[in-house]
């Protein structure tokens, strides 16, 4: 499966320098309605389910703190998200990549 090329744009380039990661957990037989609503956000740029005690890992980008408190009371109100914990992302330390993958595949 290929990615799509809007990947390769850096949301900071767009007016939005902040990022976070929002824990949610959510009432699991809503799981389908709570992912549209959240793809519905133009702010929302990538969720994960997950195991554990988190059943989404939403990734947020905003314009600035104003806008993270906007989106995370947003994330809230969808009918199906019980709570939510959001830890903001201070510097991105490795980029998404695939270029080490393809190297050791081709090596193969």
């Amino acid at each position: 499966m290929l990615a799509g090329f809007d990947r390769l744009v850096d949301p900071r380039a767009l007016g939005y320098p902040l990022a976070a990661f929002v824990a949610t957990r959510l009432d699991q037989h809503r799981l389908d309605e709570v992912v549209d609503a959240l793809a519905d956000i133009p702010e929302v740029v990538e969720v994960y389910g997950m195991t554990g005690l988190t059943d989404l890992s939403v990734k947020v980008v905003a314009t600035d703190a104003d806008d993270l408190y906007r989106l995370a009371g947003q994330i809230l109100k969808i009918p199906g998200v019980e709570r939510t914990n959001m830890a903001l992302v201070m510097r991105e330390l490795v980029v998404a990549r695939t270029a080490p993958l393809l190297e050791r595949t081709a090596r193969q």
